[in-house]
């Protein structure tokens, strides 16, 4: 049965891939992504047919193998078809628009290379997302009409820049890792000379795992996109906190992200270090008042789950890493572009705070001049 479901297989992959023939795309959309999608089916075709050809088909015991390589490779083709092929096909107004958008902040912020596709393919996020290895980022429908949620586009660009360090960037991170090993050895050390309990200990090395698995590349994702887009990105990450219902602004269980506190105190480091200390307090002073909400109370141990030394090493070391690629600042894109997206974003977010009458008006025009410029 298995090799009769490889075939299927390859009759779906040569499916998709006269799908991808046919020229009648949006001629706007990303031609890379388009190739990549080509290559990346091709290259599964390939796999499946190996798989089929296996010398070892029929030899006991080999099921198991042939069964999990179909396994794979099916998933790999659902990918595919939804995160490719229907990407590209679904390639409206919406993308043009954000797509834009996106190479405008690229070129802004001195990116290089082609950036990352943007799609408004349906999911069940309603935020933006990534998926990385595809160079893909994903926009809540709807969002091409408003300016606030548009910095955390920029963390999911972030996710994209970690993974592009891989293949051609330098680490942007810096020796983050070593430290981390640093940090919970020496707590783990203290907690077994002061015979303190031993859950402790599972759970500094469940949390030392957390931060090597996920949270830096979630905290190094909202650097980034502060040192782009400075306080900007600050308030949206404040705005997206409070708007969710959230089971605790403290939380240490989640192996996906860190807690909505240690990113802010994150977040707010940055701009002490790119310069924009009265920002950064006005901010801190807001979400303190946030903290103090009777529903959030720090837990036991809260603060070797995200030790302030962690954090601000891995602050330093984004910083500089951001430098040493060249990639402007929101500082330095104030200086050199002639009004950035970066500046439009922050002068949203003070026109709402300071003259929130105004806001939508101001959102309104600035859309509709953004979708103007865009369509030029």
């Amino acid at each position: 049965m298995i090799r009769s479901l490889l075939k299927e297989l390859v009759n779906r992959i040569e499916h998709l891939r006269e799908v991808l023939s046919r020229d009648d795309f949006n001629p706007h959309l990303n031609q890379l992504f388009l190739k990549q999608t080509e290559t990346r089916l091709h290259s599964l075709k390939m796999d499946v047919l190996r798989t089929m050809n296996d010398s070892s088909w029929g030899i006991p015991g080999t099921n198991a193998n042939f069964y999990s390589d179909y396994q794979r490779s099916n998933e790999h083709l659902l990918q595919l078809e939804y995160y490719g092929v229907q990407v590209l096909k679904h390639f409206g107004e919406p993308e043009l628009y954000f797509n834009a958008l996106m190479r405008q902040l690229w070129q802004e912020m001195g990116v290089s290379g082609t950036p990352p596709l943007v799609t408004t393919i349906s999911t069940n996020s309603n935020h933006f997302w990534a998926l990385a290895a595809y160079d893909l980022i994903g926009a809540p429908p709807g969002e091409e009409a408003h300016l606030l949620n548009i910095p955390d586009l920029l963390h999911e660009t972030g996710h994209v820049l970690l993974n592009y360090h891989n293949v051609s960037y330098p680490n942007l991170t810096g020796s983050i890792n070593e430290v981390i090993d640093q940090v919970y050895q020496t707590e783990c050390w203290a907690v077994e000379d002061q015979e303190r309990s031993k859950e402790l200990l599972t759970t500094l090395n469940q949390w030392k795992t957390r931060w090597h698995k996920a949270w830096q590349a979630e905290f190094a994702c909202d650097l980034i996109a502060t040192y782009f887009l400075g306080p900007a990105y600050a308030w949206t990450n404040v705005k997206l906190s409070v708007s969710e219902r959230l089971g605790d602004v403290y939380d240490t269980q989640s192996e996906s992200h860190p807690s909505h506190e240690a990113r802010m105190r994150c977040i707010n480091g940055m701009l002490m270090r790119m310069g924009h200390v009265q920002e950064a307090d006005q901010i801190a002073k807001l979400w303190q008042e946030f903290l103090t909400l009777p529903a959030y109370n720090q837990p036991l141990h809260y603060d070797m789950a995200f030790p302030d030394e962690l954090i601000s090493q891995l602050t330093q070391n984004v910083y500089e890493g951001c430098r040493n690629q060249d990639w402007l600042s929101y500082g330095d894109q104030c200086q050199q572009v002639d009004q950035p997206i970066a500046s439009l974003l922050n002068e949203a977010w003070e026109i709402l705070l300071n003259r929130p009458e105004e806001y939508s008006q101001f959102e309104q025009k600035t859309v509709a001049r953004l979708w103007e410029s865009f369509r030029a």
